[in-house]
């Protein structure tokens, strides 16, 4: 595993609950975090060794036996060890020792949409940041002309603005016709070639698996079951009305579909209650083995936003239109997976505070937040049988 300086790591965190000296060395296991990996922010094994050590001597100050390590302060006998809460681990030393800290290159997780993630490909990710730096300062972005550099490379901000660009703006120094560029970096420069196609995700639409959205017809919804779901959440919200809801159970009859409930919602009159197409759509998943939408949890806010995601993409919507609905009925207290989405409108409210112009750039970085929204929502939209 590759050294490493502890001003580079960050939450590097150590179990020291049961630590001894074993062969001369005191080794303590443990997690860190590294945000400059090529599938963005990763937590990552890291082993802390000292040799030499004839005795060890812990005092936690009565904590839960962690030690999110501070700082290392060597003596010609001694290693000690400070935590960030109070914590010390003073290894006595037959010599003037020192901690060596290993930092493994395969995560224990990977932190996507605020949360954190089991790692499963079990492909290296650390990154050879001057390397990558380098490629920044060296490449330009086709969009805007300056170096990728000025761009952020967080994952996390897609909507985050070509700095150079930010202040040719504020100076009044962008050139004629041109915007302020939203570009993303291309995955290609900072992410290692090996472990880009194992590890990373595409930049392509994600293959349709009956969710709705099909852009060749522009129809929002296709006739599946799964379909059927979303469009129970998109009812709930008042996204769609129970008359499409009920046009959908009638192309799943046609398809070969069947059961009570399902032919009842396609029968449903024109302008039913939206109560009892709801009641219907229910139970027509029930009765396909398909578990229901839960009308109290975070499942109709899920499922509505991947609809709302379709029908922008489609192009049914503007992206002020898109972005205000995610705002008002999503918002910043809705699920977690939504929040990137939610943030757009604030966004736009600040662009048009500072008068300036929204570019297509800005455009295709929404565009991949509502394609990045749906491939981490496919769960939802699938879930197992019921």
């Amino acid at each position: 595993m590759p050294l490493r300086d502890l001003a580079m790591l960050d939450e590097a965190t150590f179990d020291a609950s049961n630590v001894r000296v074993t062969d001369g060395c005191v080794v303590l296991h443990g997690s860190v975090v590294d945000c400059g990996t090529s599938v963005g922010t990763a937590r990552l094994p890291v082993t802390l060794t000292v040799s030499d050590a004839v005795d060890v001597t812990v005092d936690l100050a009565g904590g839960t036996g962690d030690l999110v390590l501070d700082r290392v302060e060597v003596t010609p006998t001694t290693v000690t060890l400070v935590g960030v809460v109070p914590a010390r681990v003073v290894v006595t030393t037959s010599v003037q020792s020192k901690a060596l800290l290993e930092v493994g290159t395969t995560p224990i997780a990977m932190r996507r949409w605020g949360r954190w993630r089991p790692w499963g490909t079990g492909g290296p990710v650390v990154l050879d940041h001057r390397a990558i730096l380098k490629r920044l300062r060296t490449s330009t972005c086709p969009e805007c002309g300056h170096p990728w550099s000025e761009h952020s490379t967080d994952p996390d901000e897609s909507l985050t603005m070509c700095s150079e660009c930010a202040y040719e703006h504020d100076h009044g120094e962008t050139p004629p016709g041109a915007t302020v560029c939203f570009a993303r970096v291309p995955r290609a420069l900072v992410e290692p070639r090996s472990a880009f196609a194992r590890t990373s995700p595409s930049d392509d639409p994600p293959v349709d698996r009956g969710a709705p959205a099909a852009p060749s017809t522009g129809r929002l919804f296709r006739p599946t079951v799964s379909s059927l779901r979303e469009a129970c959440a998109a009812l709930a919200v008042g996204m769609v009305s129970t008359d499409e809801v009920s046009a959908l159970a009638a192309e799943l009859v046609a398809a070969g579909h069947d059961g009570e409930s399902l032919v009842a919602l396609a029968s449903l009159y024109s302008g039913a209650a939206t109560a009892d197409a709801l009641d219907l759509t229910r139970a027509a998943l029930v009765e396909a083995g398909v578990r229901p939408v839960d009308l109290e949890g975070e499942e109709v806010p899920l499922l509505a936003l991947r609809v709302a995601c379709h029908g922008f993409l489609l192009g049914h919507w503007t992206l002020r239109a898109f972005s205000s609905w995610v705002h008002r009925e999503i918002g910043h207290e809705g699920p977690e997976a939504a929040q990137q989405l939610a943030l757009v409108d604030d966004e736009l409210d600040e662009l048009d505070h500072r008068h300036i112009a929204v570019g297509p750039s800005f455009r295709r970085a929404v565009e991949r937040l509502a394609v990045e929204y749906i491939e981490v929502t496919e769960e939802v939209a699938h879930p197992f049988p019921f």
